[in-house]
């Protein structure tokens, strides 16, 4: 593993021990008996079903810490305001967690409080050189606050300036003695060791390699005020017209950061920033238009080296390769990006690794990953030597994909692989929730357990997809895999299918309108509880077991289970058919067969958008229909037919008759 520098090590000390001293007249309390649950009034309707499942949200919605400007001994914050449903944004306040470490902030103890609805904020008096980590969460007036996690780091150190001169000899010091490239300040930042480069608004030629300690902001208008930062109206751009990576971060210790800039590679430039074994932070950056990839992160594997870091708020666009690779061990966070139109996959991993007593941890959180041309998000892992198992023995590898809108992609929305064995004794527990999986090309997920781990997939919407909704391969001593309130609707092929021997529990979810059955397994276990399989194409359903379940208009299992309901469940806003398109044709048109199930006036849905679409004509081959997509269907396209009285508008339960 990478070592830490000494002087780091001493002045994140003297940083924690000043935090300590700040936060010493803090009581620490041992938490009290939790008080007994006792329900409350149904939140909706006179009760009934979904009524005990109403979740009643206290604090804020606020998405956190949104840009940071790391100075000579300061950090700038600054974030969007946050909403409530009692109180307005001018009477919110926001409260400042920074700590040494990743992760550590005591949440207990502001360093500070601002005043209500001020939306940007100042760390003063700290040493340079020592990151801090930080996180802003909003507070209402009855003091309930959020509890987002969004961490940012900020290095601060002296800062140099980038951007037109005002005369004389530059020597970037000053706004008025700016360098003219932002090479000429990195020269001049080494001897530094830790610099703040202030690029204002503009093009820049050239490509740009970062030693550990620097960061580079831009944005900024030539007086350099941080308040008047603006890097989408003033957009720093960096190009070059040799075949060349455009931001390298170099290797070492001291973070290095790049925010509010342009990485435009013309399709002539490789891949637009290359992490190169050393903690990073890439935020509020655009990357387009690469040959290869548009980030790439990387640690010497071989040696051991781990990379951590974040990529946060940019847009990666239209690589001709992967949108994002990692080859690494590590922790990396991919937070509230737009990863889309990239040759291959959105986000690729080849491999992520682990070591023994470590935990490599990926998250993927509130992204955007669409029409990228293989899997949206693939992720494959791998011990850390084929030949010497004892490398990997204990390690651990998390994996969190939450809050992502993943769809149109050319293969699986999701695809997740694990390449090592059960004698590499690695720890592997994969959550996949929240998401919106949908109209992908291939499977909505895709799983591959060749070794033991967990899976935990909960409150997916996986719609539309032109195969299966969740696929599933294991070896005998394999995954085991849950799949929790979910709606698997109008697949291509299964709504879920184990092709080998892993074992799989179903709970809580709907399964509807796919085309080869709502579960498909072979030689697996299934166990199905409190699931409703409605209208599923094809023959039965293979399912070890089945219980408190409704099975509706499609063929009972062999095997009907333990009180299992074949009533109809009376779905409230349910499509009545789902049909595939067969071939390709125009954006105003969908060419399927069976086209009996629909009528000219009827309201359809294509590709799960929730776009209200009204059917023109109907022929033997295809149906046509306003307003028109954005783009020309292709074969595996779903349309959902809704008829004449119903709008797209979906909303979860059973129709109550009234």
């Amino acid at each position: 593993m990478a070592r830490r520098h000494p002087n780091l090590a001493r002045l994140a000390a003297l940083l924690l021990l000043a935090l300590v001293t700040m936060f010493a007249s803090c009581n620490r309390l041992s938490p009290g008996r939790p008080a007994a649950f006792v329900p409350g009034a149904p939140t909706i309707g006179d009760g009934g079903i979904g009524a005990s499942s109403q979740v009643q949200i206290d604090h804020p919605l606020y998405a956190g810490l949104a840009r940071i400007v790391a100075g000579d001994g300061i950090i700038d914050l600054g974030w969007d305001a946050a909403s409530d449903d009692h109180d307005s944004a001018e009477s919110l306040r926001y409260r400042v967690y920074v700590s040494p470490t990743s992760g550590d902030q005591v949440f207990a103890a502001p360093v500070l409080e601002t005043a209500p609805g001020v939306t940007s904020s100042q760390l003063t008096g700290l040493p340079n050189n020592v990151p801090v980590y930080i996180v802003v969460r909003a507070v209402d007036t009855e003091g309930n606050e959020d509890v987002n996690t969004v961490e940012w780091l900020g290095l601060p150190n002296p800062v140099l300036f980038v951007g037109p001169s005002g005369g004389g000899a530059p020597d970037g010091l000053t706004p008025t003695s700016a360098f003219a490239t932002v090479g000429q300040a990195v020269s001049a930042g080494i001897p530094l060791n830790g610099v703040n480069i202030y690029v204002a608004g503009g093009s820049y030629p050239e490509n740009v390699f970062l030693f550990p300690g620097m960061a580079i902001y831009g944005g900024f208008t030539a007086s350099f005020v941080v308040s008047d930062r603006d890097f989408v109206a003033n957009p720093t751009q960096f190009s070059s017209t040799f075949p060349v990576d455009l931001v390298t971060m170099l290797p070492g210790n001291a973070p290095v950061s790049i925010d509010g800039c342009v990485m435009s590679g013309n399709n002539i430039n490789e891949a637009g920033v290359i992490v190169d074994n050393v903690p990073f932070q890439i935020t509020n950056c655009e990357v387009r238009d690469m040959v290869i990839h548009g980030v790439e992160i990387r640690s010497d594997v071989a040696e051991a080296d781990a990379v951590t870091g974040t990529l946060r708020g940019c847009s990666v666009i239209r690589s001709g390769g992967e949108g994002v690779l990692i080859i690494a061990l590590g922790d990396i966070t991919i937070d509230n990006n737009q990863i889309t139109q990239n040759g291959n996959e959105g986000v690729e991993s080849q491999w992520l690794y682990t070591e023994t007593g470590n935990t490599t941890r990926i998250e993927l959180t509130r992204n955007r990953i669409l029409d990228n041309g293989d899997e949206g998000i693939d992720l494959d892992f791998a011990e850390l030597s084929e030949t010497d198992p004892s490398l990997s023995q204990g390690g651990r590898i998390r994996v969190l994909i939450r809050a992502n809108d993943i769809r149109r992609n050319s293969l699986a929305g999701v695809q997740l692989d694990l390449d090592f064995e059960n004698s590499d004794g690695i720890d592997f527990e994969a959550r996949i929730e929240d998401n919106r999986i949908s109209s992908n090309r291939g499977d909505g997920i895709s799983l591959d357990g060749d070794a033991r781990g967990s899976f935990r997939m909960a409150r997916n919407v996986i719609t539309a997809n032109s195969l299966v909704g969740v696929s599933i391969d294991g070896s005998p001593d394999g995954p085991w895999c849950r799949i929790l309130n979910s709606r698997l609707l109008g697949n291509g092929a299964s709504g879920i299918l184990v092709r080998d021997h892993a074992g799989v529990e179903v709970r809580n979810c709907a399964v509807g309108y796919n085309g080869n059955g709502a579960v498909r397994s072979p030689r697996s276990f299934v166990d199905v509880v409190n699931t409703l399989l409605v209208g599923n194409g094809g023959a039965a359903s293979e399912i070890s077991t089945l219980r408190y379940s409704t099975v509706f208009a499609e063929p009972l299992p062999a095997t009907p289970g333990v009180n299992v309901s074949t009533a109809d469940p009376r779905l409230e806003l349910w499509p009545s058919a789902v049909r595939h398109a067969v071939g390709a044709a125009g954006a105003a048109e969908i060419l399927i067969t069976e086209t009996t199930v629909f009528a000219v006036g009827d309201t359809v849905e294509l590709r799960d958008d929730g776009v209200p679409r009204t059917v023109e004509s109907v022929a033997a081959d295809r149906i046509a229909f306003s307003p028109p997509l954005e783009s020309a269907t292709v074969v595996g396209d779903a349309v959902f037919a809704y008829g004449t009285s119903l709008s797209v508008m979906e909303r979860e339960g059973f129709f109550d008759g009234s």
